[in-house]
């Protein structure tokens, strides 16, 4: 980790909340990439296996259709600290439930407001493209996440045990709804 991303410049607090573009290419991958190494045991994906994918992976992330989107929290030196995706099934049985997927915020800019930023404007684009709920998995260990999200109305309907196994050690998940109406 670099100094800069250790130490957030305290004259440069504002993080602007926007969607994703084709140019995040490198950011995007920079702070993907940090999640998933930093805390695997968060996310299905696998840092190993993403470390090594060519560009062209990466953009296909960026380049989203209607039924997707990926919002980022950017600082006021361009460097992307945060990030929440939105992703829609390909069924119209499924389609009224948007999967948050990917929410991670870099620990030097965890405060309070930017997870809820990034989370609030995932579920508004969800809502305004036709989901009546939201749906997510939280590691159970995870308890900072998890009150975030029972503030944001999210509830704990399921658990699902040993949804992913690091290191050898099984990880249990909780997922949790939100309904719109």
């Amino acid at each position: 980790m670099s100094k800069a991303e250790a130490n957030p410049p305290h004259d440069e607090p504002t993080v602007h909340i926007r969607s994703a573009e084709a140019c995040d290419l490198e950011e995007f991958r920079r702070l993907r990439l940090r999640a998933l190494r930093d805390h695997p045991e968060a996310f299905e994906s696998d840092y190993e296996t993403h470390f090594g994918r060519g560009t062209e992976v990466w953009k296909d992330c960026l380049v989203l259709d209607a039924s997707d989107a990926l919002f980022v929290g950017e600082d006021t030196r361009g460097r992307l600290v945060g990030m929440a995706g939105v992703h829609f099934g390909g069924s119209p049985k499924s389609r009224h439930r948007a999967l948050i997927w990917g929410v991670y915020v870099a620990p030097e800019w965890r405060r309070p407001g930017l997870a809820v930023q990034l989370l609030n404007r995932a579920c508004d684009w969800a809502r305004a493209a036709g989901a009546t709920m939201a749906h997510l998995g939280v590691a159970t260990v995870n308890e900072p996440a998890i009150q975030l999200y029972k503030r944001l109305g999210f509830q704990i309907c399921a658990a699902e045990p040993m949804r992913l196994r690091v290191s050898g050690v099984y990880y249990d998940e909780h997922l949790m709804v939100k309904r719109f109406d």
